[in-house]
């Protein structure tokens, strides 16, 4: 049987899944101390920017009773990796 209603966090080629769970923003690979996370709303209002640690999954809390569709960008050096999310009640 195929599970209904479950996607696979999609891999970008640099290596990073972006999902969310329980009103956070989950960012799961190999990114360097520092890294930026950016979390826009779709008018492009900047929502959250955090620094993401040197580790294999990172979590980003979103602000209380945001909901919608949101833009995350996380920036390591030159590399940007860019995942559309929705945040649910």
């Amino acid at each position: 049987h195929t599970p209904t209603g479950i996607d696979k966090p999609e891999e970008e080629a640099t290596g990073i899944r972006i999902w969310t769970a329980g009103g956070k923003v989950l960012i799961k690979g190999q990114v360097s101390a520092g890294t930026e996370c950016v979390i826009y709303d779709m008018r492009g209002a900047r929502i959250v920017e955090d620094r993401l640690i040197d580790s294999e999954i990172n979590t980003v809390d979103l602000p209380s009773g945001k909901t919608g569709v949101f833009i995350v960008r996380v920036t390591d050096g030159l590399s940007v990796t860019n995942r559309k999310v929705a945040i649910l009640n």
